[in-house]
């Protein structure tokens, strides 16, 4: 079995207790001799070099592998979002759900392509195993979902009904949510 840790909305923004944070979450994950680690967004507080940099310091220690995709906080750099991760018996997809064409006053609104959207179709086909989808924005309902959640959010609930071997692990809300079997929203 993959045991899998999922942390999210770090918002480092060089200060030390936000570091100090994430230090302790990778050492308390580390305890449960985890496979994988998945972040799912809002690494930094304002996506400047010097916080992606603190980010990478932070998290280069990690002994094992890692899915990192960014958030509405970590600007447009690319570098943070991972490859498909194949763990055997676990499939890791992660999903850029920063929306690409949105006012500044809906800046935190996301948004999963139809590039995307197809991509979970075809590697969640079958059932053989479990897919966990790594993304920022989740499709639960948001308090404030005109003003900051996922735009498009029935295309993926409409994919979750038809197979329930999909997971979503997701942050953005900064609540603490298990939405059904199949949607995990971490603080």
């Amino acid at each position: 079995m993959t045991i899998i840790a999922h942390i999210t909305d770090l918002h480092l923004d060089g200060t030390h207790r936000r570091r100090s944070m994430l230090e302790r979450a990778l050492s308390d994950a580390y305890q449960y001799s985890v496979d994988h680690l998945v972040v799912t967004g809002d690494v930094t507080a304002n996506g400047t070099d010097k916080q992606h940099k603190e980010a990478s310091e932070v998290l280069s220690d990690w002994p094992t592998p890692i899915t990192v995709v960014a958030g509405n906080h970590d600007g447009r750099l690319e570098n943070w979002t991972s490859d498909i991760t194949d763990l055997g018996d676990t499939l890791v997809v992660p999903i850029d759900t920063r929306a690409s064409r949105r006012p500044l006053a809906f800046c935190a609104l996301g948004e999963i392509d139809p590039p995307q959207v197809s991509t979970i179709e075809q590697v969640t086909r079958g059932g053989q195993r479990v897919v966990i989808l790594a993304m920022h924005h989740g499709p639960q309902l948001h308090p404030l979902q005109f003003f900051d959640g996922l735009l498009n959010r029935s295309a993926l609930r409409k994919i979750l009904a038809q197979r329930p071997w999909i997971h979503v692990l997701c942050g953005h809300d900064h609540r603490c949510l298990d939405i059904g079997p199949q949607i995990h929203v971490a603080p």
